[in-house]
Formats: C-alpha cells, structure tokens, sequence
C-alpha cells in the first residue's frame, strides 16, 4: 500500500472523473483518439507504453504504508 497526500488524491479523483466524462461523449470514437494514446506527452512516454509499466515502477515515488 502506498501513502498519497489529500491533494493527490484529490488531483487523481479529478482526472478520473474527467475521463469518465470524456468516455461517456465518446471519445474512443474521435479520430485522433488512437494517436493521442501512443504519442509521446511533454517528450516523457506515450500513454501505451506508460500502462505497461509495472505498478511498483508506477509508484516508486510514493512512500510505502
């Protein structure tokens, strides 16, 4: 298990519920929905590649409980 602060959590709650928006108006559907998945994000990982990661290398930076 891994200790967040309540601003993380809240800045993580936040995009969820983002997402969700963005999945219920059918943004798989976009044209660029793909593309935008496997481009690089400010030069760092694609989405893809970062999802394969493992999630202690996810987490490392979080201090274990």
């Amino acid at each position: 298990m891994k200790k967040i602060s309540k601003e993380r959590l809240a800045q993580l709650l936040r995009a969820e519920y983002k997402l969700s928006c963005l999945e219920d108006s059918g943004v798989a559907l976009w044209g660029l929905y793909d593309v935008s998945l496997n481009r690089e994000l400010r030069g760092n990982i694609s989405y893809n590649n970062y999802n394969k990661l493992s999630d202690d290398k996810i987490t490392n930076e979080y201090e274990d409980i």
